[in-house]
């Protein structure tokens, strides 16, 4: 049943509210527990880094790290 249909009967405007009162709890209770993870810091930080670490390509950042830790290995010696 659709939002946009016409309301035909008093029983299907309390069927319609019932239907968008358990939507409503669904997604707040989705919302809640992804708060939950903000109470551990670590869960800030998965939750900060997982999505970066998808999208990042980790090749150019590996080259450049590497050619630090070269650049400053030579220049100790």
């Amino acid at each position: 049943m659709s939002l946009n249909q016409p309301i035909e009967s008093l029983e299907d405007l309390q069927r319609r509210r019932r239907n968008l009162i358990i939507t409503r709890d669904i997604y707040k209770s989705a919302v809640l527990s992804k708060i939950e993870k903000f109470s551990h810091p670590i869960g800030v930080i998965s939750m900060i880094f997982k999505p970066l670490s998808r999208c990042i390509s980790w090749t150019p950042i590996f080259i450049s790290v590497a050619k630090i830790a070269l650049s400053f290995f030579r220049n100790r010696k």
